[in-house]
């Protein structure tokens, strides 16, 4: 694998690599960290095994590309190619200065990653339909071209009086989102002592209100959203059977506190 890796960076950097090296915490994609003419760049490929994974990366370069001009820093997407050499899908980008923080979860990022999601959350409603791109670091919509894809949507509702993802409607509400992200962020270190969940809620209220029914409806989102993770996960055999069982009790513990609720 490692030669493929040194095949991909000739062609993708124009120059030979001089380390090569396989990341291994925890990660779902197969990671490598290349150092080239003195930058460094991660290589992320899709699994063979679960198409869910190519979408990802996909998923994953897209964020890049809208939070390019925003105050979170991302990295600069180098080459995002359908397959590699061997069938496989990769996406290749620069590193950032930093480190990972899957293995250091601290009071302090929890409470600025709930402040960060707060302030997205803060853009709600826009004048027009269109594309979201940053502006001076803020959201804003380049409007849809005429009879582009805002001409087809409207054509599909007038005309077809159809209602586009309804199944997805509940995705994006910014009480869910929050609760979702406690979830991840709980996941990371499960067994921590120090509510991680309360901390990135109280965050996240430095700079927006959740809303009074917060505390009603938090139940119901945190069973959802670790039902949903850890399926997932399962899916793609990424738990032992000591972390599916540690799971399922800790989701059975949160239906049984949305029932009392």
């Amino acid at each position: 694998m490692t030669e493929e890796v040194r095949s991909i960076a000739r062609r993708e950097l124009g120059a030979v690599p001089d380390e090569v090296a396989r990341v291994a915490e925890g990660l779902l994609h197969e990671t490598y960290r290349i150092s080239c003419d003195g930058e460094t760049y991660v290589l992320q490929f899709s699994s063979d095994a679960d198409e869910s994974r190519v979408d990802s990366l996909r998923r994953g370069a897209r964020c890049y590309d809208l939070l390019r001009d925003s105050e979170i820093p991302v990295p600069d997407v180098v080459a995002e190619r359908p397959a590699s050499d061997d069938g496989r899908r990769y996406l290749l980008v620069e590193r950032i200065p930093g480190q990972t923080a899957e293995r250091d979860i601290t009071l302090n990022r929890v409470r600025n990653a709930g402040r960060y999601l707060a302030k997205i959350h803060e853009f709600r409603t826009f004048e027009e339909s269109g594309w979201i791109r940053f502006e001076n670091r803020r959201p804003n919509v380049r409007g849809f071209e005429e009879g582009g894809l805002a001409h087809r949507i409207r054509r599909t509702l007038t005309e077809d009086a159809a209602v586009l993802d309804f199944d997805r409607s509940y995705s994006g509400h910014a009480q869910r989102d929050l609760v979702k992200a406690a979830s991840c962020f709980w996941m990371h270190d499960p067994c921590s002592d120090w509510n991680v969940r309360a901390k990135l809620y109280e965050g996240y209220r430095d700079v927006a209100e959740v809303g009074d029914d917060f505390e009603a409806n938090e139940p119901l989102y945190r069973a959802e959203t670790l039902v949903g993770t850890v399926a997932g996960l399962v899916r793609l055999n990424e738990l032992s059977e000591y972390e599916a069982e540690f799971y399922s009790e800790r989701i059975l513990e949160a239906v049984e506190r949305l029932e009392v609720t």
